[in-house]
């Protein structure tokens, strides 16, 4: 849920209906004057964004809920797995935590709790349904989800019933690392996931590889490369030579010194009632290590020869390959991760605080002298810092003094650096170029926007996409399957061979019936392989989270990249979207007798002046560069995409489109129709005046389309992808627009909840839809939609309630989005061919269906080398997605190409 804390003298209940009229859900908060007093001065929510209205501190401030999902009884119906409550702010202009999140965070802190651990030695989904099931059955938690890749597990409880601690002591008590990760610290930089664990579990698996090596370099030589009677051929007891008793004496420490950690993850999962790939290869190991016992106990008991019989090396090479292909994989997936890590670097550890008065021109020299180092965690919102030419700014904040240019393309993706001035918003892990800065801190820790990136992202591990579902019901039966299918092919082997119905065998060097059984036994237990099929998808999403991040592209889940895959049709906002958001007016007509046009500006701009929507805003700022006198209003009530009522002075004025007025019995008459429709048709914006009831003239703005989206239409369209133009400007303005950027398809005149019904209507057509946008006005269409784009310059409403985040203006995202999202789901189905068609190959080869015809068969210790590299292999094709290349823009603009398009548009008015 929001909160909007408005000050005025507006009643009550005209405020829920505007919020309402907006398509929203609205309530009068509880407790709303305690929250009055730090809400003086905000940002009432109006017309297509926030109205801040400046208010004498004598007047009450009241606090209305907002909801972004759909109203009861309205034809748009709720969007399933859609959290309109998701926690994604990435403001550009406000960098500081809302009353209303403080609210929210001390609620949840009264009603429960929720906690983030980070689980570390997860290796298949086997593992991960494990985890989420054990702490689902503890006392008092509410939700569990834990990411595979990710390494953590986000868990919702009751604090009265159960603790953090016991949630980490219930992972611990599985085999598994676990640590409560503090609110303070980032995913992405604390826990199992950050750079430096990684790291440390790739050392760790090539330590314990190594070691194994040592004992299982020897072990292969004497079993597969020295003759048998290297040793003199002499016994160390009767029936077991000397060569089978060093093999047994080299094997141990592998078994049970490298291989324990198996044996203990084994048996803590197996104690709470699930199986993972540690249980296969501690069934293996020791199926070849107790049989080659019992081979050498049986031939020393009645002192036959059958010692020599024994598969010891089978058992150490194992391991050892086990080990080598967990090497491998935990050093893949560090590189799966090495873009999110990128995001951690980016900010210096150090910055250089000035203290107060150290500032050029305010009594130090240079203010060189007197800055000092100081950890970034140690500055504190207002503190300023300085910021050379080359360095990389510590944190968001504004500057207070100098110019430079700014490299932002590690965050949002922007290839040219930006100029940066006094009063400039910058953000932290930016590069400054070329100037000298001084910047007063605005936001720090968890709020910076590097932190909130962060969050997104690893948050985005959380969410499966639903061909994961799949893979989840064959890992929770894998394992059980695969011992019967192993004690199956040993019984079948045995009986065949003792029974003789396979006399034409040749038993190539394997005189012993048992031995050939257990042999095809062993490699089917060893050689089919839960983790691939696990690591398919969340390898997938990892990497390409993280290669959208690298270019300002936040997808909020894998569920979200799956439904960016299906999109067939775009619908586009028109301002601040397609259009540039920079409005200027270029002429004001006066239309009630004895009223000017300065007075007309005067009139509009009084009205607009609390207005954060692009029109009003560009509408005041034009009353002010004239020199005209800007009063602030009362009595302000807004509609989003309609207009907006309020009292200047002793006049009560309406501003807006012709429906707005017309709700209040003002309309046009048909001289001035003729005077705006020329207007409208080369498509510049009309605002409407009235005073008094009467129609007092009209204000003409002008925007331009953005450079880029000609070409990104264009791309959108080659892609098979159906485009919408959905608008709340007058018909023939969006008309113009549609036929500059040759849509065929376009809506006009729209509110809020008509976008979100358009979007619904689409969607019962059978069309995947995407909604972009930018403003508070989009949220509804945005929730409605199968995937929500927000565009990073656009509101927090907007932004929080979208799926993917652009975090630039620029509309070449939408198609990168697109185009990304169905590179990653096309590599999550090459990764899951991979996997299923390596166990559907593998498992027949290691039963020998094919030795009696061909003689070909699978030893143990080669079935468990093909087990760990198919892991590798599937990491390793997630991996190619680092390869991206985003598609190229077409240099020719849509209109040329469908230059028809306008005499065939569909208007939908």
């Amino acid at each position: 849920g929001s909160c909007a804390v408005v000050t005025g003298s507006a009643d009550e209940a005209a405020l829920v209906e505007a919020v309402v009229d907006a398509g929203f859900k609205a309530a009068l908060a509880s407790g709303a004057a305690d929250e009055a007093g730090g809400a003086r001065g905000g940002a009432p929510e109006g017309r297509g964004g926030a109205l801040a209205a400046e208010a004498p501190a004598s007047l009450e401030a009241v606090a209305v809920e907002i909801s972004a999902s759909p109203l009861p009884g309205s034809p748009i119906p709720p969007k399933a797995g859609k959290d309109s409550s998701a926690a994604l702010l990435l403001p550009r202009s406000a960098l500081g935590t809302s009353p209303a999140r403080s609210k929210q965070t001390k609620k949840a802190e009264e009603s429960g709790g929720s906690v983030t651990l980070g689980v570390g030695g997860m290796t298949c989904d086997s593992c991960r349904t494990g985890v989420e099931r054990c702490l689902a059955a503890q006392p008092g938690v509410t939700s569990a989800a834990v990411s595979l890749m990710g390494r953590r597990a986000l868990v919702s409880f009751d604090p009265s019933l159960v603790s953090p601690a016991k949630l980490a002591e219930a992972v611990q008590s599985l085999g598994f690392d676990a640590t409560v990760i503090d609110d303070g610290e980032s995913p992405l930089s604390a826990g199992p996931l950050s750079s430096s664990a990684l790291s440390r579990e790739a050392l760790s698996w090539r330590r314990q590889f190594l070691g194994s090596l040592v004992f299982s370099v020897p072990v292969f030589v004497i079993a597969m490369a020295l003759p048998v009677d290297t040793f003199g051929g002499g016994e160390a007891l009767p029936g077991l030579p000397w060569r089978t008793l060093l093999l047994w004496l080299l094997v141990t420490p592998v078994q049970f010194g490298f291989g324990c950690q198996f044996y203990r993850r084994a048996f803590r999962a197996l104690s709470h009632g699930s199986s993972n790939m540690d249980v296969l290869v501690a069934l293996g190991s020791s199926a070849a290590y107790g049989y080659s016992v019992v081979t050498v106990a049986v031939a020393v008991s009645y002192g036959e020869e059958g010692g020599g019989q024994a598969c010891f090396e089978t058992a150490s090479m194992l391991i050892t390959f086990i080990l080598l292909g967990k090497y491998l994989e935990a050093s893949a997936k560090r590189k799966t991760s090495e873009a999110l890590s990128k995001l951690v670097s980016l900010v210096p550890p150090t910055a250089l605080l000035c203290p107060p008065g150290s500032l050029p021109g305010a009594g130090g020299d240079d203010g060189d002298e007197a800055a000092r180092s100081v950890p970034v965690a140690d500055l504190r919102t207002g503190d300023v810092v300085q910021v050379p030419p080359g360095a990389q700014l510590p944190v968001d904040g504004e500057v207070v003094h100098g110019s430079s240019e700014v490299n932002e393309h590690m965050v949002t993706g922007e290839p040219v650096p930006v100029p940066k001035a006094e009063g400039a918003q910058v953000i932290g892990g930016t590069l400054n170029c070329s100037g000298a800065l001084w910047v007063r801190v605005g936001a720090v820790g968890n709020e910076t926007v590097l932190a909130k990136i962060m969050k997104v992202v690893s948050d985005a591990q959380m969410r499966r996409p639903d061909v994961q579902a799949f893979a989840d019901r064959i890992s929770s039966v894998f394992v059980p399957a695969v011992v019967a299918l192993a004690l199956l092919t040993w019984a079948s082997w045995a009986a065949l061979l003792s029974l003789e119905l396979l006399p034409d065998l040749s038993m190539h060097g394997w005189h012993r019936a048992s031995s050939l059984a257990f042999m095809f036994g062993c490699a089917v237990l060893v050689i089919a392989c839960p983790c691939a099929m696990g690591l398919a998808t969340p390898t997938a999403v990892m990497v390409g989270t993280g290669v959208g991040a690298e270019r300002g592209i936040l997808f909020k889940g894998g569920d979200v990249l799956e439904a960016a895959s299906r999109v067939t049709a775009v619908v586009f906002d028109k301002t601040g979207t397609l259009t540039s958001c920079k409005l200027r007016v270029v002429d004001a007509a006066p239309w009630l007798p004895g009223l000017t046009r300065a007075q007309l500006l005067e009139l509009a701009g009084s009205a607009e002046s609390a207005s954060e929507h692009p029109i009003g805003k560009a509408i005041a700022a034009h009353a002010r560069a004239q020199g005209l006198r800007v009063a602030a209003p009362e009595c302000y009530r807004a509609c989003a995409g309609y207009g907006l009522t309020c009292r200047v002075g002793a006049s009560e004025v309406l501003l807006g489109n012709r429906e707005w007025l017309g709700r209040h019995g003002v309309s046009l008459s048909a001289a001035q129709e003729a005077q705006v429709a020329p207007l409208e048709a080369e498509g510049k914006t009309i605002v409407l005046a009235a005073r008094d009831g009467q129609l007092a003239g009209a204000v003409t703005l002008a925007d331009t389309l953005k450079p880029e989206a000609a070409a990104v239409l264009s791309q959108l369209r080659e892609m098979g992808v159906q485009l919408w133009i959905c608008s709340g400007d007058n018909e023939r303005t969006v008309r113009h627009l549609a036929q500059q950027l040759g849509v065929a398809n376009f809506t006009a005149c729209v509110s809020p909840s008509g976008k979100a019904e358009k979007v619904a209507a689409l969607q019962a057509v059978g069309e995947v839809v995407a909604m972009v946008g930018d403003g508070i006005n989009d949220a509804p269409a945005l929730a409605q939609a199968d995937l929500g784009v927000a565009i990073g310059g656009g509101t927090d409403v907007a932004i929080e309630t979208a799926d993917v985040v652009l975090l630039n203006s620029d509309l070449g995202g939408v198609a990168v989005a697109l185009h990304l999202a169905r590179a990653v789901m096309r590599r999550i189905r090459l990764n899951f061919v991979w996997a299923f068609g390596y166990n559907i190959v593998g498992l027949p080869l290691a039963a020998g269906l094919f030795y009696p015809a061909y003689q070909i068969h699978l030893p143990p210790m080669f079935a468990g080398a093909a087990m760990a590299l198919s892991s590798v292999s599937v990491v390793c094709s997630s991996l190619l997605l680092r390869c991206y290349r985003p598609p190229k823009l077409p240099r020719h603009c849509a209109a040329q190409l469908d230059g028809a398009a306008s005499t065939r548009a569909s208007v939908e008015v």
